[in-house]
Protein backbone atom coordinates (compact mmCIF):
# COMPACT_ATOMS: atom_id res chain seq x y z
CA UNK A 1 0.00 0.00 0.00
CA UNK A 2 2.87 2.35 0.77
CA UNK A 3 4.57 1.78 -2.57
CA UNK A 4 1.60 0.99 -4.84
CA UNK A 5 -1.54 2.60 -3.33
CA UNK A 6 -0.39 6.13 -2.65
CA UNK A 7 1.93 6.38 -5.67
CA UNK A 8 -0.84 5.18 -7.94
CA UNK A 9 -3.32 7.65 -6.46
CA UNK A 10 -0.72 10.38 -6.75
CA UNK A 11 -0.29 9.63 -10.44
CA UNK A 12 -4.07 9.70 -10.88
CA UNK A 13 -4.31 13.08 -9.12
CA UNK A 14 -1.55 14.50 -11.30
CA UNK A 15 -3.16 13.05 -14.44
CA UNK A 16 -6.54 14.59 -13.59
CA UNK A 17 -4.91 17.93 -12.83
CA UNK A 18 -3.04 17.88 -16.13
CA UNK A 19 -6.19 16.89 -18.07
CA UNK A 20 -8.27 19.66 -16.47
CA UNK A 21 -5.58 22.22 -17.16
CA UNK A 22 -5.23 21.14 -20.80
CA UNK A 23 -8.99 21.18 -21.32
CA UNK A 24 -9.39 24.73 -20.03
CA UNK A 25 -6.31 25.96 -21.88
CA UNK A 26 -7.66 24.55 -25.14
CA UNK A 27 -10.94 26.42 -24.64
CA UNK A 28 -9.00 29.57 -23.77
CA UNK A 29 -6.93 29.28 -26.96
CA UNK A 30 -10.08 29.04 -29.06
CA UNK A 31 -11.54 32.12 -27.36
CA UNK A 32 -8.26 33.98 -27.79
CA UNK A 33 -8.31 33.34 -31.55
CA UNK A 34 -11.40 35.53 -31.80
CA UNK A 35 -9.18 38.45 -30.75
CA UNK A 36 -11.84 40.38 -28.90
CA UNK A 37 -10.29 40.35 -25.45
CA UNK A 38 -6.92 39.90 -23.79
CA UNK A 39 -8.44 38.28 -20.73
CA UNK A 40 -8.16 34.76 -22.09
CA UNK A 41 -4.43 34.23 -21.32
CA UNK A 42 -4.91 35.66 -17.84
CA UNK A 43 -7.81 33.33 -17.14
CA UNK A 44 -5.62 30.48 -18.32
CA UNK A 45 -2.87 31.45 -15.90
CA UNK A 46 -5.32 31.82 -13.01
CA UNK A 47 -6.82 28.43 -13.77
CA UNK A 48 -3.37 26.82 -13.95
CA UNK A 49 -2.54 28.28 -10.55
CA UNK A 50 -5.78 26.93 -9.09
CA UNK A 51 -5.12 23.49 -10.54
CA UNK A 52 -1.55 23.44 -9.22
CA UNK A 53 -2.63 24.49 -5.74
CA UNK A 54 -5.47 21.96 -5.74
CA UNK A 55 -3.19 19.16 -6.88
CA UNK A 56 -0.60 20.11 -4.25
CA UNK A 57 -3.19 20.09 -1.46
CA UNK A 58 -4.54 16.76 -2.70
CA UNK A 59 -1.09 15.15 -2.76
CA UNK A 60 -0.20 16.45 0.69
CA UNK A 61 -3.46 15.13 2.08
CA UNK A 62 -2.94 11.83 0.33
CA UNK A 63 0.45 11.41 1.94
CA UNK A 64 -1.04 12.45 5.32
CA UNK A 65 0.95 15.66 5.58
CA UNK A 66 -0.75 18.24 7.79
CA UNK A 67 -1.58 21.25 5.62
CA UNK A 68 -3.33 23.28 8.33
CA UNK A 69 -0.31 25.51 9.07
CA UNK A 70 0.20 26.05 5.34
CA UNK A 71 -3.45 26.98 4.85
CA UNK A 72 -3.31 29.42 7.73
CA UNK A 73 -0.15 31.03 6.43
CA UNK A 74 -1.63 31.22 2.94
CA UNK A 75 -4.74 32.91 4.33
CA UNK A 76 -2.73 35.55 6.15
CA UNK A 77 -0.58 36.13 3.08
CA UNK A 78 -3.70 36.41 0.92
CA UNK A 79 -5.19 39.07 3.18
CA UNK A 80 -1.95 41.06 3.14
CA UNK A 81 -1.68 40.85 -0.62
CA UNK A 82 -5.34 41.80 -0.99
CA UNK A 83 -4.91 45.00 1.00
CA UNK A 84 -1.69 45.89 -0.79
CA UNK A 85 -3.11 45.32 -4.26
CA UNK A 86 -6.76 46.26 -3.77
CA UNK A 87 -6.75 48.62 -6.76
CA UNK A 88 -5.29 45.93 -8.99
CA UNK A 89 -7.83 43.42 -7.71
CA UNK A 90 -10.67 45.90 -8.30
CA UNK A 91 -9.46 46.49 -11.85
CA UNK A 92 -9.16 42.76 -12.45
CA UNK A 93 -12.71 41.99 -11.33
CA UNK A 94 -13.95 45.10 -13.10
CA UNK A 95 -12.39 43.78 -16.29
CA UNK A 96 -14.05 40.41 -15.76
CA UNK A 97 -17.41 42.13 -15.33
CA UNK A 98 -16.91 44.08 -18.55
CA UNK A 99 -15.87 40.86 -20.29
CA UNK A 100 -18.89 38.81 -19.26
CA UNK A 101 -21.33 41.72 -19.71
CA UNK A 102 -20.03 42.16 -23.26
CA UNK A 103 -19.99 45.93 -22.72
CA UNK A 104 -17.80 46.59 -25.74
CA UNK A 105 -15.31 44.89 -28.03
CA UNK A 106 -12.13 45.81 -29.84
CA UNK A 107 -12.90 48.33 -32.56
CA UNK A 108 -16.05 49.69 -30.91
CA UNK A 109 -16.51 53.45 -30.65
CA UNK A 110 -17.37 54.32 -27.03
CA UNK A 111 -18.07 57.49 -25.08
CA UNK A 112 -17.30 57.74 -21.36
CA UNK A 113 -18.98 59.74 -18.61
CA UNK A 114 -16.26 62.41 -18.63
CA UNK A 115 -16.75 63.04 -22.36
CA UNK A 116 -13.80 60.97 -23.57
CA UNK A 117 -14.71 59.26 -26.83
CA UNK A 118 -12.78 57.03 -29.18
CA UNK A 119 -12.16 53.55 -30.54
CA UNK A 120 -11.28 50.68 -28.20
CA UNK A 121 -7.85 49.45 -29.34
CA UNK A 122 -6.78 47.34 -26.35
CA UNK A 123 -8.56 45.52 -23.54
CA UNK A 124 -6.27 44.37 -20.77
CA UNK A 125 -6.70 42.89 -17.33
CA UNK A 126 -6.03 46.18 -15.55
CA UNK A 127 -7.22 48.78 -18.03
CA UNK A 128 -8.76 49.55 -21.41
CA UNK A 129 -7.04 51.74 -24.01
CA UNK A 130 -9.06 54.11 -26.20
CA UNK A 131 -7.78 55.91 -29.30
CA UNK A 132 -9.44 59.32 -29.60
CA UNK A 133 -10.11 61.26 -32.79
CA UNK A 134 -7.05 63.37 -31.97
CA UNK A 135 -4.85 60.25 -32.24
CA UNK A 136 -4.30 60.23 -28.47
CA UNK A 137 -4.24 57.00 -26.47
CA UNK A 138 -6.26 57.18 -23.25
CA UNK A 139 -5.86 54.38 -20.71
CA UNK A 140 -8.81 53.95 -18.36
CA UNK A 141 -8.82 51.56 -15.35
CA UNK A 142 -11.38 48.80 -15.71
CA UNK A 143 -12.78 49.51 -12.24
CA UNK A 144 -13.63 53.05 -13.37
CA UNK A 145 -15.32 51.79 -16.52
CA UNK A 146 -17.27 49.18 -14.61
CA UNK A 147 -18.54 51.79 -12.11
CA UNK A 148 -19.38 54.50 -14.66
CA UNK A 149 -21.62 54.92 -17.67
CA UNK A 150 -20.20 53.75 -21.00
CA UNK A 151 -22.05 54.59 -24.22
CA UNK A 152 -21.19 52.09 -26.93
CA UNK A 153 -22.07 53.84 -30.18
CA UNK A 154 -21.13 50.74 -32.18
CA UNK A 155 -23.77 48.50 -30.59
CA UNK A 156 -26.07 46.87 -31.35
CA UNK A 157 -25.09 47.99 -34.87
CA UNK A 158 -22.09 50.02 -35.98
CA UNK A 159 -24.11 52.54 -37.97
CA UNK A 160 -24.91 55.90 -36.39
CA UNK A 161 -27.51 58.57 -37.06
CA UNK A 162 -26.19 62.04 -37.85
CA UNK A 163 -28.19 65.18 -37.06
CA UNK A 164 -27.49 68.39 -38.97
CA UNK A 165 -29.49 71.43 -37.77
CA UNK A 166 -30.26 74.10 -40.36
CA UNK A 167 -32.39 77.25 -40.34
CA UNK A 168 -34.14 78.88 -43.31
CA UNK A 169 -36.06 82.10 -43.76
CA UNK A 170 -39.76 82.38 -43.06
CA UNK A 171 -40.50 83.10 -46.72
CA UNK A 172 -38.82 79.89 -47.93
CA UNK A 173 -40.60 77.40 -50.19
CA UNK A 174 -40.50 74.53 -47.70
CA UNK A 175 -41.26 71.79 -50.22
CA UNK A 176 -38.36 72.88 -52.43
CA UNK A 177 -36.03 73.21 -49.46
CA UNK A 178 -36.87 69.77 -48.09
CA UNK A 179 -36.33 68.19 -51.51
CA UNK A 180 -32.96 69.94 -51.78
CA UNK A 181 -31.82 68.74 -48.35
CA UNK A 182 -32.80 65.13 -49.11
CA UNK A 183 -31.04 65.28 -52.49
CA UNK A 184 -27.85 66.57 -50.83
CA UNK A 185 -27.94 63.71 -48.31
CA UNK A 186 -28.56 61.14 -51.04
CA UNK A 187 -25.52 62.33 -53.03
CA UNK A 188 -23.12 62.17 -50.08
CA UNK A 189 -20.98 59.00 -50.20
CA UNK A 190 -20.75 58.70 -46.41
CA UNK A 191 -24.53 58.58 -46.02
CA UNK A 192 -26.23 55.18 -46.13
CA UNK A 193 -29.11 54.62 -48.51
CA UNK A 194 -30.95 52.60 -45.85
CA UNK A 195 -32.45 53.86 -43.64
CA UNK A 196 -33.37 56.71 -45.94
CA UNK A 197 -32.37 60.28 -45.00
CA UNK A 198 -35.13 62.43 -43.52
CA UNK A 199 -35.72 66.13 -42.96
CA UNK A 200 -37.76 67.21 -39.96
CA UNK A 201 -39.21 70.56 -38.86
CA UNK A 202 -38.18 71.33 -35.27
CA UNK A 203 -39.63 74.72 -34.40
CA UNK A 204 -40.05 78.44 -35.00
CA UNK A 205 -36.85 80.31 -34.23
CA UNK A 206 -36.35 84.01 -33.62
CA UNK A 207 -34.95 84.53 -37.11
CA UNK A 208 -35.51 81.24 -38.94
CA UNK A 209 -37.54 78.09 -39.31
CA UNK A 210 -35.55 75.38 -37.51
CA UNK A 211 -35.01 72.12 -39.38
CA UNK A 212 -32.91 69.03 -38.80
CA UNK A 213 -31.45 66.77 -41.48
CA UNK A 214 -31.30 63.16 -40.25
CA UNK A 215 -29.25 60.49 -41.98
CA UNK A 216 -27.23 57.37 -41.17
CA UNK A 217 -23.53 56.68 -41.61
CA UNK A 218 -21.68 53.36 -41.49
CA UNK A 219 -19.53 53.99 -38.42
CA UNK A 220 -19.56 56.56 -35.58
CA UNK A 221 -16.00 57.78 -36.17
CA UNK A 222 -17.10 59.25 -39.53
CA UNK A 223 -19.62 61.58 -37.88
CA UNK A 224 -17.41 64.67 -37.94
CA UNK A 225 -16.52 64.30 -41.59
CA UNK A 226 -20.11 63.50 -42.57
CA UNK A 227 -21.44 66.65 -40.84
CA UNK A 228 -18.70 68.69 -42.55
CA UNK A 229 -19.48 67.40 -46.05
CA UNK A 230 -23.25 67.61 -45.61
CA UNK A 231 -23.04 71.15 -44.25
CA UNK A 232 -20.87 72.36 -47.14
CA UNK A 233 -23.03 70.71 -49.80
CA UNK A 234 -26.27 71.95 -48.28
CA UNK A 235 -24.98 75.51 -47.99
CA UNK A 236 -23.89 75.52 -51.64
CA UNK A 237 -27.30 74.21 -52.64
CA UNK A 238 -29.07 76.93 -50.66
CA UNK A 239 -26.95 79.62 -52.29
CA UNK A 240 -27.61 78.26 -55.77
CA UNK A 241 -31.37 78.12 -55.24
CA UNK A 242 -31.53 81.49 -53.52
CA UNK A 243 -32.83 80.16 -50.21
CA UNK A 244 -32.03 82.58 -47.40
CA UNK A 245 -29.92 81.38 -44.52
CA UNK A 246 -30.98 83.96 -41.93
CA UNK A 247 -28.98 85.29 -39.06
CA UNK A 248 -30.13 87.16 -35.93
CA UNK A 249 -31.09 90.77 -36.62
CA UNK A 250 -31.77 93.64 -34.24
CA UNK A 251 -33.46 97.00 -34.92
CA UNK A 252 -31.78 99.96 -33.21
CA UNK A 253 -33.57 103.25 -32.65
CA UNK A 254 -31.28 106.28 -32.46
CA UNK A 255 -32.70 109.30 -30.68
CA UNK A 256 -31.46 112.81 -31.34
CA UNK A 257 -29.40 114.26 -28.52
CA UNK A 258 -31.37 116.91 -26.54
CA UNK A 259 -30.42 120.57 -26.86
CA UNK A 260 -28.48 122.18 -23.97
CA UNK A 261 -31.51 124.33 -23.05
CA UNK A 262 -33.83 121.33 -22.94
CA UNK A 263 -35.88 121.61 -19.70
CA UNK A 264 -35.27 117.89 -19.04
CA UNK A 265 -31.57 118.59 -18.67
CA UNK A 266 -32.28 121.50 -16.27
CA UNK A 267 -33.98 119.24 -13.75
CA UNK A 268 -37.54 119.89 -14.76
Amino acid sequence: DLFFGRPSLSVIVLAWAWALNQLVNRVVDEVDEVGRYEFAPVLSNVWTLVVVLGAAVGLLSLWEIDVTPLVGAAGVAGIAVGFAARDTVANFFGGLALYFDDTYALGDYVELEDGTAGTVVKMGVRSTTILTRSEVLVTVPNATLNAGKVVNQSAPERRKRVKLPVGVGYDTDLDAFESLALAVAAEENLVLAEPEPRIRFRGFGDSALQYELLCWIATPDHEGRAVHELGRALYRGLLETGVEVPYPKRDLTVREAPAPDDPWLNGR
